[in-house]
């Protein structure tokens, strides 16, 4: 069968055989055509896929437990022997999960990042920024400065980096 007779017995699109065959759960065998090989499918295997995509699939269902302390003493109640249940067991280890985070957690010190910041009065080495800041002249004042000579920069980068000095001496001459 071709594609397209494949995607009619099994009642899809063409792109969900493509996709079952990407998948491996049809085989294909391309053979030889005009201009391209062709997908070719084999109709007794599509047959027994057919059957087993119309084969009900049968999951458990999942219950939720409930895991609240008055639940656990419900069910360690109700169960007369004094044994503990599946219920107040599932409890249990959740109190004791708890408990050992929160150890852990508290003989962990605080550990804050440790951020080496220099304010701008200290630093020797000057973005165009913070010459601007620290200077108070405009950020195009400062690019003249460099263009014309008047103030030594340089190009570190895409960014412009100033001395101290440099700048301190621009300032004087002003």
């Amino acid at each position: 069968m071709n594609k397209q007779e494949a995607a009619e017995f099994l009642g899809c699109s063409i792109r969900q055989i493509e996709r079952y065959a990407k998948e491996n759960r049809i085989g294909v065998v391309m053979e030889k055509g005009r201009t391209r090989p062709t997908p070719v499918y084999d109709e007794g295997e599509l047959r027994d896929f057919k059957a087993a995509l119309a084969r009900p699939v049968h999951r458990p269902a999942v219950e939720r437990m409930e895991t609240t302390p008055e639940a656990a003493q419900r069910a360690i109640a109700t169960q007369g022997d004094g044994g503990l249940s599946a219920l107040s067991q599932a409890s249990q280890l959740e109190t004791l999960t708890r408990f050992i985070v929160e150890a852990v957690n508290a003989t962990r010190p605080e550990v804050a990042p440790v951020v080496a910041t220099v304010g701008i009065a200290d630093k020797l080495l000057l973005t165009l920024s913070e010459a601007q800041a620290l200077t108070g002249l405009s950020r195009q004042v400062l690019r003249d400065a460099i263009e014309s000579g008047e103030l030594k920069a340089r190009q570190i980068g895409r960014a412009f980096r100033l001395k101290r000095a440099d700048l301190e001496k621009y300032i004087e001459g002003l």
